[in-house]
Protein backbone atom coordinates (compact mmCIF):
# COMPACT_ATOMS: atom_id res chain seq x y z
CA UNK A 1 0.00 0.00 0.00
CA UNK A 2 0.98 3.52 -0.88
CA UNK A 3 -1.38 4.81 1.98
CA UNK A 4 -2.08 3.88 5.98
CA UNK A 5 -5.88 2.63 5.42
CA UNK A 6 -6.09 2.14 9.21
CA UNK A 7 -4.33 4.44 12.06
CA UNK A 8 -4.12 5.03 15.92
CA UNK A 9 -3.52 7.48 17.89
CA UNK A 10 -3.39 9.40 21.45
CA UNK A 11 -3.50 12.48 21.87
CA UNK A 12 -2.47 14.34 24.91
CA UNK A 13 -3.12 18.07 25.77
CA UNK A 14 -0.58 20.33 27.33
CA UNK A 15 -3.65 21.52 30.23
CA UNK A 16 -5.64 19.31 31.95
CA UNK A 17 -7.80 17.86 29.61
CA UNK A 18 -8.05 13.71 29.45
CA UNK A 19 -5.99 12.02 26.78
CA UNK A 20 -8.16 11.10 23.68
CA UNK A 21 -7.85 7.36 21.94
CA UNK A 22 -8.72 7.89 17.96
CA UNK A 23 -8.89 5.38 16.10
CA UNK A 24 -8.96 6.10 11.92
CA UNK A 25 -9.80 3.87 8.89
CA UNK A 26 -9.65 4.70 5.73
CA UNK A 27 -13.44 4.05 3.95
CA UNK A 28 -12.42 5.10 0.03
CA UNK A 29 -8.99 5.34 -1.79
CA UNK A 30 -8.13 5.90 -5.74
CA UNK A 31 -4.92 3.67 -5.14
CA UNK A 32 -2.59 6.88 -4.11
CA UNK A 33 -4.17 8.24 -1.35
CA UNK A 34 -6.92 7.84 1.52
CA UNK A 35 -10.11 10.06 -0.07
CA UNK A 36 -12.55 9.72 2.70
CA UNK A 37 -11.95 8.19 6.26
CA UNK A 38 -13.78 7.42 9.49
CA UNK A 39 -12.94 7.99 12.77
CA UNK A 40 -13.42 6.92 16.93
CA UNK A 41 -12.16 8.84 19.36
CA UNK A 42 -13.05 8.37 22.80
CA UNK A 43 -11.78 9.71 26.43
CA UNK A 44 -13.15 9.66 29.72
CA UNK A 45 -15.46 12.84 29.27
CA UNK A 46 -16.82 12.58 25.76
CA UNK A 47 -17.27 10.43 22.65
CA UNK A 48 -17.01 11.42 19.31
CA UNK A 49 -17.25 10.25 15.98
CA UNK A 50 -15.78 11.91 12.30
CA UNK A 51 -15.79 11.69 8.59
CA UNK A 52 -13.67 13.44 6.71
CA UNK A 53 -13.42 13.60 2.62
CA UNK A 54 -10.79 15.17 0.34
CA UNK A 55 -11.58 18.45 -1.07
CA UNK A 56 -8.83 19.45 -3.41
CA UNK A 57 -5.64 16.59 -4.41
CA UNK A 58 -2.09 17.85 -3.59
CA UNK A 59 1.06 18.65 -5.61
CA UNK A 60 1.54 15.82 -8.87
CA UNK A 61 -2.07 14.26 -7.34
CA UNK A 62 -0.30 11.58 -4.85
CA UNK A 63 -2.01 12.99 -1.93
CA UNK A 64 -4.66 14.89 -0.39
CA UNK A 65 -3.73 18.91 0.09
CA UNK A 66 -7.15 19.29 0.93
CA UNK A 67 -9.94 17.98 3.79
CA UNK A 68 -13.31 18.65 5.17
CA UNK A 69 -14.30 16.73 8.39
CA UNK A 70 -17.87 16.53 9.94
CA UNK A 71 -17.28 15.63 13.50
CA UNK A 72 -20.42 14.58 16.30
CA UNK A 73 -20.03 13.59 19.45
CA UNK A 74 -21.49 13.72 23.07
CA UNK A 75 -20.13 14.09 26.80
CA UNK A 76 -20.25 11.28 28.89
CA UNK A 77 -23.03 12.25 31.92
CA UNK A 78 -21.53 11.71 35.51
CA UNK A 79 -22.65 10.97 38.11
CA UNK A 80 -25.42 9.01 35.92
CA UNK A 81 -25.32 5.79 38.28
CA UNK A 82 -26.04 8.03 41.08
CA UNK A 83 -29.39 9.42 39.44
CA UNK A 84 -30.36 5.65 38.45
CA UNK A 85 -31.06 5.22 42.38
CA UNK A 86 -33.19 8.34 42.52
CA UNK A 87 -36.51 6.40 41.03
CA UNK A 88 -35.82 3.66 44.08
CA UNK A 89 -35.17 6.34 46.96
CA UNK A 90 -38.35 8.00 45.58
CA UNK A 91 -40.72 5.19 45.76
CA UNK A 92 -39.07 3.66 48.97
CA UNK A 93 -40.59 6.86 50.94
CA UNK A 94 -44.22 6.09 50.03
CA UNK A 95 -43.82 2.28 50.64
CA UNK A 96 -42.90 2.92 54.17
CA UNK A 97 -45.13 5.36 54.62
CA UNK A 98 -47.98 2.67 53.24
CA UNK A 99 -46.69 -0.49 55.14
CA UNK A 100 -48.91 -0.18 58.10
CA UNK A 101 -51.93 2.33 57.07
CA UNK A 102 -53.04 -0.46 53.96
CA UNK A 103 -53.88 -3.94 53.16
CA UNK A 104 -51.12 -6.55 52.70
CA UNK A 105 -52.80 -7.41 49.21
CA UNK A 106 -52.86 -3.53 48.00
CA UNK A 107 -48.87 -3.16 49.50
CA UNK A 108 -47.68 -6.55 47.39
CA UNK A 109 -49.67 -3.87 44.40
CA UNK A 110 -48.03 -1.27 45.60
CA UNK A 111 -44.09 -3.06 45.69
CA UNK A 112 -44.79 -5.02 41.87
CA UNK A 113 -45.70 -1.52 40.58
CA UNK A 114 -42.82 0.44 42.66
CA UNK A 115 -40.03 -2.49 41.18
CA UNK A 116 -41.15 -1.95 38.04
CA UNK A 117 -41.40 1.58 38.05
CA UNK A 118 -37.92 1.98 39.59
CA UNK A 119 -36.15 -0.54 37.22
CA UNK A 120 -37.24 1.78 34.29
CA UNK A 121 -39.21 -1.18 32.73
Amino acid sequence: DKFCSKWYCEEYALQDAPTEFETYECAKDNGLYCEEWTGDIDSTEEFETTDCKCTAAGEKGTFCGSWKCYEKGLTYWIPNLLWSLLPLLLGFVPFYVLRKKVSKKKLAMFLCLYLVWSGGW
